[in-house]
């Protein structure tokens, strides 16, 4: 199961999202001014979804599909279903964890019951992928924005927000879409260049290419599978 994990797509660049981007400075003269509304934005909501596709340009390539429902009741709760296709692996895995504050609760295969434990790290690092508010600022390594054309994404027009990255590992750029009536992200194209993952020569680079999409505010039907008890 934590080997799963290890060549997981969808852990490595929502901890490089919530752990790398999230630790980055942002000045206020760069940042885009909805950035900090859009976490009050998706805090208000009861629920929502976040889909997430990226692709390796490793040899063999991998991929990765997940789906995110958050709900906010009380407090939040986000259920994360990763299907993802490692490099060199024939076939594809599907995990589900069920995050609740520090606790995370998965299973694999998803017919299998629960286990839960306290996984602050993983906690920390979906919270942060879920909500780009929280994910593109913070202190630490360079992120700087500039303006994008705007996008239509589900029939709304988004403002777009380039920014660039770098960190000691490693280096990227991509686009922010906001709804400028509502602060709801729309979208986000990013291109991360950085070292391999899995069995590999030293010093070998992988660039993800990854697409996330916001959707379903406040949809009643969003649920979170019931896990154990504490």
């Amino acid at each position: 199961m934590k080997q799963v994990k290890h060549v997981s797509l969808g852990c490595v660049l929502a901890l490089t999202l919530a752990g790398g981007l999230g630790s980055r400075s942002v000045s206020a003269a760069t940042a885009p001014a909805p950035l900090a509304k859009v976490s009050m934005a998706l805090a208000g909501l009861t629920s929502y979804q976040v889909d997430y596709s990226v692709r390796s340009t490793q040899n063999p390539p991998s991929i990765e599909k997940d789906v995110y429902v958050v709900l906010h009741h009380g407090s939040r709760r986000i259920d994360r279903v990763a299907a993802m296709h490692p490099s060199g692996v024939g076939d594809t895995t599907v995990i589900e964890d069920v995050i609740s504050g520090s606790r995370d609760c998965e299973r694999y295969p998803v017919t299998a019951p629960f286990s839960c434990s306290q996984n602050p790290s993983l906690s920390a690092s979906i919270t942060g992928a879920v909500d780009p508010g929280r994910g593109l600022s913070g202190k630490g390594v360079s992120v700087h924005f500039h303006a994008a054309a705007a996008k239509m994404v589900a029939g709304v027009k988004c403002t777009g927000y380039a920014f660039t990255l770098h960190t000691p590992t490693e280096h990227g750029s991509g686009v922010l879409y906001v709804s400028p009536s509502v602060n709801f992200p729309c979208e986000e194209d990013a291109t991360l260049v950085g070292p391999a993952i899995g069995p590999t020569t030293a010093g070998a680079t992988q660039t993800l290419i990854s697409t996330w999409t916001w959707r379903r505010f406040n949809d009643p039907k969003l649920k979170v599978p019931a896990v154990p008890a504490s």
